[in-house]
């Protein structure tokens, strides 16, 4: 099992070599602090989730080795996995599940492609790593006895909940077994001192989490969390619409077979625990739709929740057929292979989807700290809006920021991608720069006024030459999403950057970089003024 574990850690690792500091990376590695604030910034939630231990983690290793290299952060989420692979294991061994199957089901668990953002974001080492400590908590409770693992699992699952709010599945998962397998007393024993841990977090801090997002409504979270269920299969199997059948089918081998033995209770208890996982996961992502549920990041707990009913099916089906030892082999490893080996390319697919998603933001990320501490005035903050929104400019000027980041030279591209980012700007009132005179490319305009009235073109571009103190224009386009700008000098052109119009029809655009042309791409067919 370790050797498979330690196949997969290299894969995950080869995989994640490729990507850099991503999202919410950015909240822990420059909003907090040990130094100056250091209760506020381990307590504070974020978003709703208490995460102290991998702030910490964080603040430790950006103290040591600063931005540098990307994956020694990369790799905590894939230890982390790591441990929950090889704690999966020991548990189903540990609950009578034979040992083939015990290793078949771990494997789906090493290469989950299905829960690919977890294990490929170093920022995920929180939701990883909580399931990480949670499985130690109840691998303790099954194993030992006595205060002393008491005392164990206390601590286990407070450091769980200290790490991500995913950690209280976890916990139900726990309870739940310990309630089945010892009875009602000892499974408050173990739970209800964390619980309360948790609970006085919650009153002191947690409660003033502010996500942004809507909850749920409460007729719409149980049909959300089904379909984060069922989607989970879906994933994995890489069948769509076989996930429905694979639950209930699993769900009902839980209740059905080996009753009494240990493996019935981790899969009965295991899916007590899936289904507060996605009631909570529906719940608490209610705005981002029906879907809310089904993301790569909670499929990683779905798997873990509901891999024991696999194992328990898969070993009351050997032992029903009663077959040699190379028959059951060969046929658990065809069952497996059609979980792992779409597992394995989902996390190829996941890291090039994310690779697309932020190309050379590394190159976007030094050439905006170049930028920001040149002194140079600058129209916007966001680094990235679109998929790192909480990075801004201002956060890359201090030198101890600036010295961690990579030592490499910034290109001109990057630089006037930069530019567009941060020194075009929209906003209803006038920006104070001096007024150009606009020209056209693949445009018909006409003119009305001072101004000129035309439709965007699929080709067309609009040209805003900037003075040593730069330009800007008057706009009136009623549906601006969709527009591009781009920062021209000479031959060489930024990558085109979305523009971020105020909520209004008319506007003034303008651009502080001194002596480049920007270039404004219209959504098609739009009809605008420009003056």
């Amino acid at each position: 099992m370790l050797a498979l574990v330690l196949v997969g850690s290299v894969f995950l690792l080869v995989q994640a070599r490729h990507l850099w500091f991503f999202g919410d990376d950015w909240m822990f590695l420059l909003e907090r602090s040990l130094s100056q604030r250091p209760v506020h910034d381990l307590m504070a939630p974020h978003n709703d989730h208490w995460s102290a231990v991998p702030i910490l983690i964080y603040r430790v290793l950006f103290s040591v080795v600063g931005l540098q290299h990307y994956l020694v952060f990369a790799v905590l989420p894939i230890i982390a996995h790591a441990v929950v692979c090889v704690l999966l294991f020991v548990v189903l061994r540990r609950c009578g599940v034979n040992d083939w199957i015990a290793v078949g089901v771990a494997t789906v668990m090493v290469f989950l492609g299905a829960g690919a953002e977890n294990l490929l974001w170093a920022f995920q080492v929180g939701m990883v790593g909580s399931a990480a400590l949670g499985l130690a908590a109840l691998l303790v409770a099954t194993s030992l006895s006595g205060r002393r693992s008491v005392l164990l699992v206390w601590l286990l699952s407070v450091l769980s909940l200290m790490t991500a709010s995913t950690s209280i599945p976890m916990l139900v998962w726990l309870g739940a077994f310990v309630l089945i397998s010892d009875g009602v007393r000892r499974a408050l024993v173990l739970t209800v001192p964390p619980m309360i841990v948790y609970a006085a977090w919650f009153a002191v801090w947690g409660h003033e989490a502010d996500t942004g997002i809507t909850k749920a409504p409460l007729a719409d979270v149980l049909p959300m969390a089904w379909r984060g269920l069922s989607a989970t299969w879906d994933n994995m199997s890489g069948f769509a619409g076989s996930g429905q059948v694979i639950v209930i089918g699993l769900l009902a081998a839980s209740v059905a077979l080996a009753p009494g033995t240990p493996r019935r209770t981790l899969a009965l208890s295991g899916w007590a625990a899936a289904l507060v996982a996605y009631l909570m996961f529906a719940y608490s992502r209610g705005s981002f739709g029906p879907d809310a549920a089904t993301t790569s990041r909670y499929a990683y707990f779905g798997a873990l929740l509901m891999l024991p009913s696999v194992a328990l099916a898969l070993d009351a089906l050997l032992q029903r057929l009663r077959v040699r030892v190379v028959e059951a082999g060969l046929v658990l490893a065809v069952l497996l292979g059609l979980l792992v080996v779409p597992g394995i390319f989902g996390v190829i697919d996941f890291r090039v989807a994310r690779d697309a998603m932020t190309p050379d933001l590394r190159q976007r990320v030094l050439a905006a700290s170049e930028l920001a501490r040149s002194g140079e005035p600058r129209l916007r903050e966001q680094v990235d809006p679109v998929w790192n929104a909480s990075l801004s400019a201002a956060e890359l000027t201090p030198d101890s920021v600036a010295e961690a980041l990579p030592d490499e030279a910034v290109s001109p591209r990057a630089r006037l991608t930069a530019r567009a980012t941060l020194q075009v700007g929209a906003a209803a009132e006038s920006l104070g720069l001096p007024d150009a005179k606009p020209s056209f490319d693949s445009i018909s305009t006409s003119p009305s006024g001072d101004c000129v009235i035309g439709l965007g073109t699929v080709d067309g571009v609009v040209k805003i030459p900037s003075g040593p103190t730069g330009a800007q224009v008057r706009i009136t386009l009623a549906e601006p999403a969709g527009t591009t700008v781009v920062v021209r000098d000479g031959e060489l052109s930024s990558a085109p950057v979305p523009l971020a119009a105020p909520d209004t029809d008319e506007f003034y655009l303008g651009i502080t970089a001194p002596d480049v042309e920007l270039r404004v791409s219209l959504p098609p067919g739009a009809p605008f003024t420009i003056c």
